[in-house]
């Protein structure tokens, strides 16, 4: 193959790959969504109105953030005792010593 005609087709091969990505970039989604399908498109109809309905529900309910910003709140002292941090696991799989004292004291 000549030098020319690796870079010409080089250039269509870009130009294809350029012109297919923008295609489906740039084309409506439902186009990659198609189907024959009814009850399927039902189903997602249905289901799409549920979500709505829910959504409506949710953007109804109003939050009173004043409690947060109460001087009762924000004097909480936590009470708890910290945790120790403990070894987890074996520290080596073949030591058997860590075996040998579960099963002695059993």
């Amino acid at each position: 193959m000549s030098d020319s005609l690796k870079n010409i087709l080089v250039l269509v091969v870009g130009v294809v790959l350029f012109g297919g990505g923008y295609f489906l970039l740039f084309s409506p989604s439902s186009f990659l969504l198609e189907n024959a399908n009814g009850p399927i498109d039902a189903q997602i109809l249905f289901e799409t109105q549920q979500f709505i309905a829910h959504r409506q529900v949710l953007e109804a309910v109003s939050l009173n953030t004043e409690l947060f910003s109460d001087t009762r709140f924000t004097l909480l002292q936590s009470f708890a005792s910290p945790v120790a941090d403990q070894p987890i696991g074996k520290t080596s799989l073949f030591d058997g010593s860590q075996l040998k004292a579960a099963t002695e004291s059993n």
